[in-house]
């Protein structure tokens, strides 16, 4: 059976209001890992299992950093499991995805409707629509 690679995009350059989940990634970790935590569901199934790959935090200094990242976490039939920063990051991640999977099936599901062509004049925003980057 094939892993799932844990990554960490530490990003939110991309962020139209407040700054901040960037540190969301260490902070999951952190929150997983406390005290008042544990590893199992209900029916017993552990996620603290080797087939569980962490490959760490990454720190993005240029926004498709993100896709070459994710691209070399790709190199295996292993599926990927991302922590992340602000809406943005979703983009790379897909171009990366669909440079290895030509055809994609992708449900975005969002607490409000924030998706435009460009926000700010930045075509990759957080609010970027993939309908619109055809």
């Amino acid at each position: 059976m094939s892993s799932i690679i844990l990554q960490g995009i530490q990003y939110d350059a991309k962020s139209s209001y407040l700054k901040g989940p960037s540190f969301a990634p260490p902070l999951i970790r952190k929150a997983l890992h406390c005290g008042s935590s544990n590893y199992f569901s209900e029916d017993g199934i552990s996620i603290d299992t080797p087939r569980i790959v962490h490959k760490g935090d990454f720190e993005i200094s240029s926004y498709f950093d993100i896709e070459t990242i994710t691209a070399k976490h790709l190199t295996k039939q292993d599926k990927i499991f991302t922590l992340g920063g602000d809406h943005s990051i979703s983009f790379p991640i897909i171009k990366a995805f669909h440079q290895k999977y030509p055809v994609l099936d992708i449900l975005q599901i969002d607490a409000h409707p924030d998706l435009y062509e460009e926000l700010y004049g930045d075509k990759h925003s957080h609010a970027f629509c993939s309908y619109y980057g055809k």
